[in-house]
């Protein structure tokens, strides 16, 4: 179940650089804990899946789980020993821009001691350092 958007106009996207200064902090908005990007990066969409495996996995499938970004910049690669030109290659694979101060997920339905135990674990899959975070 890797995500990636059903339609797309373009299939090179600039991808720009992301800046890494902390904005608003922002509240949880559907659920009771959360995950908060401390940093800025590109979050794979084999990497969101990942963390959403691990943590459904710790809190047995109980509770909801809100995935906040999703992959919507496709990613090109050309295949090795082709020669310049002939445009650009295939998208390899989707990603998600994550600033800092941006909410990756939210946990509701489960108690305290699990929700924590979750998010921490499935923390460790991200590419960038993250925070848990209680109303």
């Amino acid at each position: 179940m890797l995500l990636e958007p059903k339609k797309i106009k373009y299939k090179k996207v600039r991808k720009g650089n992301i800046n890494n200064t902390p904005k608003i902090k922002k509240k949880l908005v559907s659920g009771t804990y959360g995950l908060i990007a401390l940093e800025s990066g590109f979050l794979r969409a084999n990497q969101l899946e990942a963390v959403r495996q691990t943590i459904n996995r710790h809190i047995n499938r109980k509770g909801k789980i809100w995935i906040i970004v999703f992959p919507t910049v496709g990613v090109t690669k050309r295949p090795t020993q082709i020669r310049i030109g002939k445009g650009t290659g295939k998208i390899k694979y989707w990603v998600a821009r994550v600033t800092a101060g941006q909410i990756v997920f939210e946990i509701e339905g489960v108690p305290l001691k699990i929700a924590v135990v979750a998010l921490i674990s499935g923390a460790h899959k991200l590419p960038f350092k993250v925070r848990l975070i209680k109303p």
